[in-house]
């Protein structure tokens, strides 16, 4: 009995002690188990405090596309307890303590940039390099943005009619139209998008004829009606979503009042646009129109017989009708716009054609006619439609995106003097704020030429500019310096108190010290005022001297060039830009390309 019972007691206390050690290894598991939950838990926090900057990044770009371009391009996500941080900076100037890797903001620039860690940005797109951290934890993120180019190369508020022989198609870039025929090998995938309901039963898109190709999709907010010999490479979308469609205001790109403007008249013979060209009422050219960098605004109705070539700009308020004539393969694009119905027609014989972008307020046709560019019909009224006949249109990504440079003209009275030396400002700055600004500025006389040789003249004209050149060197506490090319400009005589450029010099200098984040009051402001106009008084009082030495030793500017009308340029080159996409909504447009932990 004892025997039995003392094997019960041993076995109790094995069991016992069995449970214990169970138990032990449970509870160090469990330990490890939460320890590891713990750190994971942690590790997916930080890398949420990296999203949430990346998505406020992204949220300042959309609202602003030049957000991060200027200095102080910084953002923090709020509200976070005291070990925990998240944010992007653009800025490399920044005080930054978190030691926060620099993103770059290459959305509105055409050429690629360096980016950080050896990446090199593409042309409209954005490197966002996020810190997330809690604690000892750190994640960070690097995401890649894109903006395409305007993605259609046929749109249409209205409905779109296709017959005949037709090509839609895109192609990798001018060269591949330089010999008049398209290799299969240079055609890539377009788009033609209808933004018409059907009306009376009548499909908003119709597609009849034996020969009509499109290499890509074709998408409708209506009917699609494509014939049995129509072929269509990509998706056939009806009953789609809207396009998006720019609406250009013509009129805000008037040439009126811009420097050395040129009167055009109409004309049997050749006409070249080499600068801001203007024309009131309808203007007929006879023998075709080649632009030189040069833009031309017809209030009006504009016809062109003989094409239009070349690189430049065409705004035409009224009804455009173009035939004949105009040139492919070149590396020269063009904008087309007209406020009216547009019209580009050739013939049976000899096709037209344009190269560029093709916009129409009203109604858009082509017939026997080669376009290299993009197509589109904007009409608010609804009443817009596409009509394509015997035509080819290639899409070219160049057309969606124009810019050139104009070099006006020389004009009788502009500037013809040396410039008054250089003069240096050192800008008063709040005491203690750690920045200096420096000022660099020039003067310019004027010669007057309005009363002809005899009365001819040097003097310092109050209505036009007679202070140049002024520019913004800013330099922080730790000795870093940069020039914000953005504060260049003229300035008329800076006692005028209603004058804009006045303004502007003002506010590039307060929006200095706000991005060092130097505060102001507006005692400083007055200060500030008083200041400059003192020293603008003294750059003036300098160029009154230089005008009185120049008339007093009979000074003339000099002769004219041969083949010139004028003693040369006057006026800095002028840059003309029009990019489709920013008439879009960019949150709309933009893509992530990539999205990783770095």
């Amino acid at each position: 009995m004892r025997k039995t019972q003392g094997t019960a007691v041993f076995t109790i206390l094995l069991v016992g002690s069995l449970l214990a050690a169970v138990f032990f290894v449970t509870a160090a598991l469990v330990s490890v188990q939460l320890g590891f939950v713990g750190h994971q838990s942690q590790r997916q926090s930080v890398r949420n405090l990296a999203e949430s900057a990346v998505a406020l990044a992204i949220a300042r770009l959309v609202e602003n596309p030049d957000f991060g371009r200027l200095p102080g391009g910084t953002v923090q996500v709020p509200g976070l307890a005291s070990d925990c941080y998240a944010g992007v900076s653009f800025d490399g100037l920044a005080p930054n303590p978190q030691g926060l890797p620099v993103s770059v903001n290459n959305l509105k620039r055409d050429q690629s940039v360096q980016g950080a860690m050896g990446a090199v940005l593409p042309p409209h797109s954005a490197q966002i390099l996020a810190l997330g951290a809690s604690g000892q934890q750190r994640c960070r993120l690097e995401v890649i943005l894109h903006v395409p180019r305007y993605p259609y190369q046929v749109a249409s508020s209205g409905p779109i009619r296709c017959s005949g022989s037709l090509l839609v198609a895109a192609v990798k870039g001018p060269a591949a139209l330089a010999a008049g025929t398209v290799q299969e090998e240079d055609l890539e995938p377009g788009m033609l998008a209808c933004n018409s309901l059907d009306v009376g039963g009548v499909k908003s898109v119709k597609l009849e004829g034996s020969g009509i190709r499109v290499v890509g999709d074709v998408q409708s907010v209506g009917g699609i009606e494509l014939d049995s010999a129509v072929t269509v490479s990509g998706e056939v979308r009806a009953n789609s979503s809207t396009a998006p469609l720019p609406a250009i205001p013509l009129r805000d790109f008037d040439t009126a009042g811009k420097p050395g403007l040129v009167n055009v008249a109409s004309s049997s013979s050749p006409v070249q646009i080499k600068a801001f060209s203007r024309h009131q009422g309808k203007l007929t050219l006879g023998g075709g129109l080649e632009l030189q960098n040069g833009v031309l605004f017809v209030d009006g109705d504009l016809e062109v017989r003989g094409g239009i070539q070349g690189q430049g700009a065409v705004i035409v308020t009224g009804n455009t009708t173009v035939s004949g004539g105009g040139s492919l393969g070149t590396q020269s694009v063009a904008a087309l716009l007209s406020g009216g119905s547009l019209t580009i027609e050739g013939s049976a014989a000899q096709s037209a054609s344009f190269q560029g972008m093709v916009y129409s307020g009203k109604k858009l046709a082509t017939r026997y006619a080669d376009v290299a560019g993009l197509l589109v019909c904007n009409d608010p009224t609804g009443q817009g439609s596409v009509s394509l006949e015997n035509s080819r249109v290639l899409r070219l990504p160049e057309a969606s995106d124009i810019h050139f440079s104009v070099q006006p003209p020389a004009t009788p009275g502009s500037w013809q003097a040396p410039a008054t030396p250089l003069q240096q400002w050192a800008v008063p700055v709040p005491a203690g704020s750690g920045v200096t600004l420096n000022l660099s500025i020039q003067g310019l006389p004027y010669y007057n030429q309005s009363g002809g040789a005899a009365t001819a003249h040097w003097e310092v004209k109050a209505s036009d500019p007679c202070i140049s050149s002024w520019d913004l060197i800013i330099q922080d506490s730790a000795g870093r310096s940069w020039h914000p090319g953005y504060f260049h400009g003229e300035m008329e005589h800076y006692e005028n108190t209603g004058n804009t450029q006045r303004q502007a010099l003002q506010d590039g200098i307060l929006n200095v010290l706000h991005w060092q984040n130097v505060p102001t009051d507006a005692a400083y402001v007055a200060q500030l005022d008083t200041y400059l106009d003192a020293q603008a008084q003294v750059l003036i009082d300098l160029v009154q001297a230089k005008v009185d030495m120049l008339n007093a030793a009979g000074t003339v500017p000099p002769a004219p060039a041969p083949g010139t009308t004028t003693a040369g340029s006057s006026f800095d080159p002028m840059e003309w830009s029009l990019d489709l996409s920013r008439f879009m909504n960019l949150s709309d447009q933009i893509r992530i390309q990539q999205w990783r932990e770095i």
